[in-house]
């Protein structure tokens, strides 16, 4: 398909010339134009390829305020023609982006050169604001299923830690000096502490009677070693001083190395179980 090409040019002689030399080199020369207007309504007519513009028209308007015209609303490359140029325009010409530039009187070398060049980087750009809206649009749809996984983890963590927090059965993962590391809200409640009072200021020995701290302090070291205790029994000491009898069940977490992190205990209230064991002995 041959590339469309717009000529503004207000010199009929100068348009008819360049005009030829477009279509021997096999351009489709949609029209031509004379003034900054025209210009205007011709881009929005026929949607050029590129725009050949000459910088000096009569009239109210000229080729660099029509280009800017034309730019705000179409995407099309335009190269300028001029016979001269000061410094205060090529500023205004820079501020338009243009694709190219062709000194007057037009040499049909350079006339083709600058238009193969502007069309074939035009095409190139749009291929890549193409590839930048395909990767943003990818980024976007990645953040978004991140945002989408990320809120299912959090749900799932939220079900986990009232699983944890709320079960009928108490927990707690102490560190290996036997400091409280994690407790669940369960067992907070049987022992009427905070949690601030508890993690990382409480050894588990310090709230049981002093027959189970002996029990604990016998058993905590094989623990360590082995990795694991069941059933053991131990009178916890509420913060009201009341006491209270638990079954405690514990694991012990280890990291790569197999050096110990922390345990991971769970504990059973028996205190009714064991009173009505006692009653019923006596």
């Amino acid at each position: 398909m041959q590339d469309k090409i717009l000529i503004v040019e207000d010199e009929v002689i100068t348009a008819m010339d360049i005009k030829n030399m477009l279509k021997n080199f096999g351009f489709d020369v949609v029209g031509i134009a004379s003034t900054g207007e025209d210009a205007i309504n011709k881009a929005e007519e026929f949607k050029p390829d590129l725009i050949l513009m000459d910088i000096s028209l009569k009239g109210e308007m000229d080729g660099i305020e029509a280009a800017e015209e034309i730019k705000s609303s179409y995407d099309i490359p335009i190269v300028y023609m001029s016979a001269f140029t000061d410094t205060n325009t090529f500023e205004r010409i820079k501020f338009t982006n243009p694709y190219g530039f062709v000194n007057k009187p037009v040499s049909s070398e350079m006339l083709l050169i600058s238009i193969e060049t502007a069309i074939y980087k035009h095409k190139l750009d749009k291929k890549l604001a193409e590839s930048q809206a395909k990767l943003k649009d990818a980024h976007d749809n990645l953040e978004l299923r991140v945002q989408e996984r990320t809120a299912e983890l959090e749900n799932a963590y939220q079900e986990l830690s009232d699983i944890y927090n709320n079960a009928p059965c108490g927990y707690h993962s102490l560190d290996k000096d036997g400091y409280f590391v994690k407790i669940n809200s369960t067992e907070l409640n049987w022992l009427g502490y905070t949690v601030d009072e508890i993690i990382g200021k409480k050894k588990f020995s310090e709230i049981v009677t002093e027959e189970s701290a002996k029990k604990f302090e016998k058993n905590y070291p094989g623990f360590l070693e082995r990795g694991f205790v069941y059933d053991l029994e131990f009178d916890m000491i509420k913060k009201d001083g009341s006491i209270i009898t638990v079954l405690v069940n514990a694991t012990a977490i280890y990291d790569a190395d197999k050096n110990f992190l922390m345990s991971r205990s769970t504990l059973f209230d028996i205190s009714n179980r064991k009173k009505r064991y006692e009653n019923n002995s006596k």
